[in-house]
């Protein structure tokens, strides 16, 4: 069963679109039922009673929801919080229902399609769905068409106000079908998605399962590393692109599972002192001294004065061996790395968004950077590459499409996660 969430803002055509699939032979699913039977388990009343007060419960022990509604809809706060508390039981319930009619389904139906209206923006990233689709229209001519139908045209914007933006929708879907024009020209952009996913045999967009191609197959990060004294990651990304913090996080979750972690830290820029200016050994290096060693019983640092940058197999070769080294920059090393993204650097925006185009066009490396240095700067030939295993990023297209090219795809609040694909890339089985 190939699973569709459809959104798009009062007034985008969803209600024509719905109709049309389902004439198709779609299984149009009624998010609004799926709402009745969350609202009748028990300990999402209680949390419900606990938010918004008693009286949303009626003496039959129901929830009344015109009196939810008023309360929770009051204000953007009072309707996140209802959010907070059934839409995980909606997507839990959602996910139950498509197992089973992928349970029933004849492989031979020409239509094995499920579609589901959907305004919560963090089903986009939640993983139930196959595809998510949004219906783009201009807010003044959903406003014009709702009017139209009878809302008010204050009613309109208190509720579209409450709703994410057409940007934000777009930006969490993967196909945005432009829903301007009429009805017969958003069928047709409907009929020219469903016959090419049709044609396509419905089949689901590669997730975690390009693994089992052997890709990350236990013990790929040492193999990668073969000939070095110790198998190393790297982490690289744009500045500001949360490196550090991810990198700290994951070498303090290795250490806590007994990992013996060797780290590096690239600078990329010349003029960087490494030493203090005044200390001893400062004055040795400005005395005219190549290379100057400062030894104390429990440390020990090499400052040397190169002619030529090393590269990451050099330095990790110069380092005495661990289980694994885990490397910040070096983007241009040989080594398998992670890329690092995040949405709030502009750069990191930028780059996603190409990289989501170049997946979608089927050539995910085929960047020319001279099209790019305008709007990235130097950064302009810092995307994903051959050498590319994982991206970490809180853009869920990114994810999405990282998991499409054969990549694993993180957060970047997951070091745990983070830290077992390293344990299985050393060939390590977790025991917890």
């Amino acid at each position: 069963m190939y699973t569709l969430f459809l959104t798009g803002g009062i007034g985008s055509g969803k209600s024509t679109a719905l109709a049309h699939l389902r004439a198709r032979g779609a299984d149009v699913v009624d998010l609004d039922e799926v709402a009745h039977r969350v609202l009748e388990d028990e300990d999402i009343k209680r949390q419900l009673a606990a938010r918004f007060g008693a009286q949303v419960i009626g003496a039959d022990g129901r929830v009344e929801r015109p009196e939810l509604a008023r309360r929770a809809f009051a204000d953007a706060a009072s309707t996140a919080d209802l959010d907070a508390i059934t839409h995980p039981a909606i997507l839990a319930r959602l996910d139950a229902m498509f197992d089973e009619a992928a349970r029933r389904e004849d492989p031979a139906a020409p239509v094995r399609l499920a579609v589901v209206e959907v305004q919560i923006a963090e089903a986009a990233g939640s993983g139930v769905a196959d595809e998510v689709m949004t219906l783009a229209c201009p807010r003044e001519q959903r406003k014009l068409r709702a009017v139209t139908r009878g809302m008010s045209p204050q009613d309109f914007d208190r509720r579209d106000a409450m709703q994410v933006d057409d940007a934000q929708r777009a930006a969490l879907a993967d196909t945005v079908i432009d829903s301007s024009g009429d009805p017969e020209d958003l069928v047709a952009r409907l009929d020219a998605w469903f016959d090419a996913r049709q044609a396509a045999g419905w089949r689901r967009p590669a997730r975690q399962g390009r693994d089992e191609g052997g890709r990350f197959a236990p013990g790929w990060l040492s193999r990668a590393c073969a000939g070095l004294p110790s198998p190393a990651l790297a982490f690289v990304g744009r500045h500001n692109s949360g490196k550090t913090t991810l990198v700290v996080k994951v070498i303090e979750e290795l250490v806590a599972r007994g990992v013996d972690v060797g780290s590096v830290k690239h600078h990329g820029h010349r003029g960087f002192d490494i030493d203090v200016e005044g200390k001893d050994s400062w004055r040795h290096r400005h005395a005219g001294a190549s290379e100057v060693a400062i030894s104390a019983p429990d440390q020990f640092a090499l400052i040397r004065t190169l002619d030529e940058e090393l590269t990451m197999e050099q330095v990790v070769r110069m380092m005495r061996p661990h289980e694994v080294v885990l490397v910040e920059g070096y983007r241009h090393s040989e080594m398998p790395a992670v890329e690092v993204m995040r949405a709030a650097n502009e750069r990191d925006r930028l780059a996603g968004e190409e990289f989501v185009r170049a997946v979608r066009s089927g050539e995910p490396f085929a960047f020319d950077p001279a099209e790019l240095r305008e709007r990235l700067g130097g950064d302009a030939d810092r995307q994903p590459d051959e050498r590319t295993v994982a991206i970490a990023t809180d853009m869920p297209r990114v994810r999405r499409a990282a998991l499409e090219c054969g990549m694993r795809a993180f957060g970047l609040d997951c070091a745990e996660e983070i830290a077992d694909f390293v344990r299985g890339g050393l060939g390590a089985v977790d025991p917890r």
